[in-house]
């Protein structure tokens, strides 16, 4: 710890606002003039806005107050840059005033203090961070000027990740779009005005199913297993999180699935989400996740597949079959019910290679994001704690 900051605890320079608890009855979903905006989970997870009225004065938030979420899934969340009046599953962190509320924010933010705020908050049904486990927190003050100067740096990789983030929203819409116009035949090619076909996706692929793989057989290292918890969205960047292993299968050929290869969930929450296997070495398929293998090469092209499999053609049909439940799934049978409009063999490679080229901006957007994204993790890492200091 550098010589001139201070090493306390929280307690020692922030002030705590608990939220306030609004019967449901007592809440409007539209504004007016002696309504407040009410700030709760919902609302930060995109669902709803509600307003109520006459909330105390200590619960209302300005956009440069710091909000923490201190029960449920998301514990330890950092909100700011809402107004209005906060639920009772947040409280209000209001610092001293030799403390540059940007620089609290990050060290808030930080990889440490996340995982300590969940780890206080425990690991039951509802995990809840009490006061008293975050006046705990270790918190090591710089003098106000590094404090502001540490806060600025954050601040630029910030909004550089802000702009990353709105530039690739835009070129994923502008894909969309293209591929509405691209694969309904609204918009044509030069040279091409051949009829499209209309056929069921059993005439042209066949869906191959996953081993039943016993729970009690899964290793440590081995050849991975793909499950339906790695395709939580559609994308070709799968997740790789959390995987598991097996031994050699005898019978492997049936199971085997390679680099490039579609895969559908067909049940559990992700059910109907698509990925690509992008990992180089050979995979096993686990029961309950698809594999689409083109049976009629002569009519489809692959990449034509894809790119259609990815698309509202696809997930429109797709959720109007879902079997909805506790446990939501759809069969091979169904999947291979659906329908697709296909152009001639080289109508199809000309769409698949001008949305692949869309698809690649798209990834490199990303890889740049999650670039800039690790290096504000490192800074943080360095800049909080006093590796790296700055001159001021």
């Amino acid at each position: 710890i550098p010589e001139d900051w201070e090493d306390i605890k929280i307690k020692d320079i922030v002030k705590v606002s608990q939220g306030l608890q609004i019967a449901i009855d007592d809440r409007f979903t539209t504004p007016a003039h002696n309504r407040v905006f009410y700030i709760t989970i919902p609302f930060i997870e995109g669902k709803k806005e509600e307003y109520i009225e006459n909330p105390k004065s200590s619960t209302l938030c300005k956009k440069d107050d710091i909000l923490v979420v201190r029960t449920g899934s998301g514990v330890g969340k950092i909100i700011r840059g809402v107004e209005g009046a906060f639920h009772n599953n947040f409280f209000k962190v209001k610092p001293s005033d030799n403390i540059n509320i940007d620089f609290f924010y990050y060290f808030l933010t930080s990889p440490r203090v996340q995982f300590l705020m969940a780890k206080y908050a425990g690991n039951s049904a509802i995990p809840d961070l009490n006061h008293g486990d975050f006046y705990s927190l270790d918190f090591l003050i710089p003098p106000l000027k590094e404090q502001e100067k540490i806060a600025e740096i954050l601040t630029t990789w910030d909004e550089a990740i802000t702009k990353q983030t709105e530039l690739l929203r835009a070129k994923e819409l502008q894909k969309k779009g293209l591929m509405q116009k691209l694969l309904s035949g609204e918009v044509r090619f030069s040279g091409f005005s051949d009829e499209w076909e209309e056929v069921r996706l059993s005439k042209i692929i066949k869906l191959q199913g996953g081993y039943a793989f016993k729970s009690e057989e899964f290793k440590k290292k081995g050849i991975p297993i793909i499950r339906i918890s790695n395709i939580s969205n559609n994308s070709n960047y799968m997740e790789m999180n959390d995987l598991i292993y097996y031994d050699e299968l005898s019978n492997e050929s049936n199971f085997l699935i390679k680099k490039n290869d579609l895969l559908i969930a067909m049940s559990g929450a992700t059910t109907g989400k698509v990925s690509i296997y992008n990992l180089e070495k050979k995979a096993y398929l686990n029961q309950r996740v698809g594999l689409f293998k083109v049976i009629k090469p002569t009519l489809i092209n692959y990449s034509f597949l894809i790119q259609f499999v990815f698309s509202n053609f696809f997930s429109v049909q797709l959720k109007s079959l879902l079997v909805a439940g506790a446990q939501p799934n759809i069969s091979s049978k169904d999947i291979k019910s659906l329908k697709i409009k296909l152009p001639s063999l080289p109508e199809q490679r000309k769409i698949a290679e001008v949305l692949s080229l869309a698809d690649d901006e798209i990834n490199l957007l990303k890889n740049e994001l999650e670039e800039l994204k690790q290096q504000k993790k490192a800074l943080m890492q360095k800049l909080l704690t006093g590796q790296v200091r700055v001159k001021v």
